[in-house]
Parts: structure tokens; C-alpha cells; sequence
């Protein structure tokens, strides 16, 4: 049985339309989707803002401590005081005390065993990475002084002065270096 083109178009609309006819008319007599219930409460309706009673910060106060902090610094970046670039750990002797300017809330004196100074960066950056690839937390310093630049090279730091103490003695005997105990602030 052959069908005539005109035929066989008239079979594929009727049967198209049909399809569309079995998907459509279902949803036209439908109540609706079936309401869901809600995983989580509601949205506020309305959100009270309150107004901050704190004052504005001081922008006053804010600018002179600028002021004082790019006084305190030379060009370089160092700092006019203690001689060390500006964000790098201050090491200082001993007996030297950090500045009294600080808070009473100031925290207990961290401590570093000073393995060495050079004038070469490089060679501080190598004995540096030697010490971390011992497992020690080593740390940089650069100084500025009469004698020109130098940086140290030290671990730490170390909460409690005696194992700064049994510490410089352990990296003397690891290194064969003169360490140094100093004190540690920024």
C-alpha cells in the first residue's frame, strides 16, 4: 500500500497533533502544582536597621601615627632607631631592653640564637634554608650601621630563655658557629 504524499502529510499532522493534544489537554484540566512544604522558616518581611551610636574613628589621630611611623623610617626602609628594615624581626642583645613605650599588657620577651651575620645576602639566604631543611624555624634580619648592611641569621623565636639557652648550645656543636642568645621584638 502506497500512500500519496499529500497523504502520507495529512497522517503526520494528524498524528503530531495528537501527541500534542495527549500532553496538553491533561494540564488544562489539572487543580495545579501540589503546594510544598518549605525545608526552612520563612523570610523576615521586615529587617530593623539600627543606626551604629559609635563615633566615627579619628582621622586625626590616624595621620600623625602615619606621620611618626614614616618619620621613624629612613628611605631605605630602615628603621632610625634600631638600624633594621622596617616589618623584619629586631634582634637586640640580651641585656638590652625592648623600648618602654610599650603597653603594660605588652607580652613576655621572645628570645633567638643568632647563628650568624653576613655582609652577602646570599650567604645569609643559603645558611637560612640550611637551618629549614634541618627542621629549624629560621628567620632574617637586616642591620644597617656604620659598617654598612648586614644580615643575621637566626631561629626563633623561642618563648622560655633556657631553651634558647640548650638551643644555641645544640646549634654550636651542629654547626661549629659562635651563636649568639638575643632578644626578639618588632
Amino acid at each position: 500500500m502506497k500512500l500519496s504524499e499529500q497523504t502520507r502529510h495529512r497522517v503526520t499532522g494528524t498524528v503530531f497533533l495528537l501527541a500534542v493534544a495527549a500532553i496538553v489537554l491533561p494540564m488544562l484540566f489539572d487543580e495545579g502544582p501540589p503546594e510544598l512544604e518549605r525545608p526552612y522558616p520563612a523570610a523576615p518581611q521586615e529587617l530593623a536597621v539600627q543606626p551604629d551610636p559609635s563615633a566615627a574613628p579619628d582621622m586625626n589621630e590616624l595621620a600623625e601615627a602615619a606621620g611618626r611611623l614614616v618619620e621613624s623610617v629612613d628611605a631605605d626602609g630602615f628603621a632610625t632607631d634600631t638600624g633594621v628594615r622596617l616589618g623584619e624581626p629586631v634582634l637586640l642583645p640580651e641585656a638590652v631592653q625592648p623600648d618602654s613605650s610599650a603597653t603594660e599588657n605588652a607580652l613576655e620577651p621572645a628570645w633567638a640564637v643568632q647563628v650568624g651575620a653576613f655582609s652577602e645576602h646570599a650567604n645569609a639566604e643559603a645558611l637560612r634554608e640550611r637551618l629549614r631543611a634541618d627542621g629549624y624555624a629560621a628567620l632574617m634580619s637586616t642591620i644597617r650601621s656604620d659598617a654598612g648592611e648586614s644580615t643575621r641569621v637566626a631561629v626563633g623565636p623561642i618563648i622560655s630563655r633556657a631553651d634558647a639557652a640548650t638551643l644555641k648550645q645544640e646549634l654550636e656543636r651542629r654547626y661549629s658557629v659562635d651563636a649568639v642568645v638575643r632578644r626578639v621584638t618588632h
